[in-house]
């Protein structure tokens, strides 16, 4: 499995919240997003924060797939997931079930991903 970060995203939210966009290849096992996160020095794994409002997209991000939930993606194949993630810290790299990857500089949200509106999940 390969994952890379497309972008992540500005959100206007009462609290701390991006939105981050995921392309992921190879992918030949079901994927647990709540796999992926970022480490909290200090804090025990279980305090970490974790994907929020995840969807998958089809491979160049314009539509959520049906079923939103793919259990496999072909070894040929790609495709996006896009989450919101609160309490970013740009210092540390996402840990994923392929390993870790870095966290670009945030940026407006291209309009194709319009759809993604932040709902707090308080």
């Amino acid at each position: 499995m390969k994952i890379e970060v497309i972008g992540v995203y500005l959100v206007e939210a009462p609290e701390p919240v991006h939105l981050v966009e995921l392309r992921i290849r190879e992918c030949t096992r079901h994927l647990d997003v709540g796999e992926i996160t970022q480490q909290v020095v200090g804090q025990p794994k279980a305090n970490w924060q974790a994907p929020w409002d995840e969807r998958f997209l089809n491979a160049d991000g314009t539509a959520v797939l049906n079923p939103a939930r793919p259990d496999k993606v072909p070894e040929d194949s790609e495709l996006r997931l896009v989450f919101f993630f609160h309490y970013l810290d740009q210092e540390q790299p996402f840990l994923t079930p392929a390993g870790p990857v870095g966290v670009p500089t945030p940026k407006e949200r291209p309009a194709r991903l319009g759809f993604a509106e932040y709902e707090s999940p308080c």
